[in-house]
């Protein structure tokens, strides 16, 4: 699984990393950081890894299909994020 946050070194803080570790809890982690180019465009962003481009792609076609999808109850989630 690939996730990717893209914020300004002022968001990262405890609420950013206690969400973390509720997100991935009981996982081994890779994290990399990098510095994002001033002005360079989201899209362009998300599109300039291949393997990204493909989920991306995927993920747009499946939402049109109607398949894979995942609801979500907002309310939920910030629940279990502010009681972690």
């Amino acid at each position: 699984m690939t996730t990717t946050f893209q914020l300004n070194e002022s968001e990262i803080n405890d609420q950013f990393l206690v969400a973390l570790k509720t997100l991935f809890k009981d996982r081994n982690l890779t994290l990399t950081v990098e510095v994002a180019e001033d002005g360079q465009d989201e899209t362009d962003y998300l599109l300039s890894s291949p393997a990204n481009r493909d989920r991306l792609l995927q993920s747009v076609q499946n939402v049109r299909e109607g398949k894979n999808l995942v609801e979500t109850n907002i309310a939920q989630l910030n629940a279990l994020i502010q009681n972690a």
